[in-house]
């Protein structure tokens, strides 16, 4: 599956800049005055050294990149950030695909994050946003798959505001735009 050879790559800002359009300077300006990622390789410390990112830093990426898109404040989406940061998706390896799974004591499980989870799911997941436009606050967030979202929406009625991400395409997208680069692979 192209995901795991994806998974042992690394890229830098101008990798970044080809795969997803964030220039140099937007992608240094989240990540040093918003604290909005850290890259997972290097942090390219010292003068000369190269920032290097994974391939889960591209989706958090993406995922920051649609909401400043939409006009989410970066403090907002700091915060909402940290949050999908320590979403956990119970898995089981089955049959040669990856499935959710909802039941408690579930034998060979496994706790993949929001961004892994995207890159191997076989079905949709979404996070979807509830928030005052006026003010960017974000008053509610979920994260769903698309058997659940009608159910979500009944849940939230009243609220008008919402933004949904469809965090699976975005790393679909990622996948295809990354393949063709060359990128030096982690032993």
């Amino acid at each position: 599956m192209m995901a795991h050879n994806l998974s042992q790559k690394q890229f830098t800002a101008k990798d970044v800049y080809r795969i997803l359009g964030v220039d140099k300077n937007r992608l240094f300006h989240w990540i040093n005055t918003h604290r909005l990622l850290e890259p997972d390789i290097d942090e390219g410390g010292g003068r000369g050294n190269r920032r290097r990112f994974s391939r889960n830093n591209l989706l958090e990426l993406a995922i920051i990149r649609e909401l400043h898109h939409y006009g989410i404040d970066l403090r907002m989406i700091g915060l909402l950030k940290k949050q999908l940061d320590v979403q956990r998706i119970e898995a089981k390896y089955e049959d040669g695909t990856w499935v959710h799974v909802s039941e408690k004591d579930v034998p060979n499980t496994q706790k993949l994050s929001l961004y892994d989870w995207a890159f191997v799911a076989e079905t949709e997941t979404r996070t979807r946003l509830f928030y005052e436009g006026a003010e960017g606050k974000i008053i509610h967030y979920t994260l769903i798959g698309k058997q659940y979202e009608q159910e979500d929406t009944d849940r939230v009625k009243g609220i008008s505001s919402y933004l949904t991400i469809n965090v699976t395409k975005l790393a679909s997208s990622i996948m295809e735009l990354a393949a063709p680069i060359r990128s030096v692979t982690i032993s």
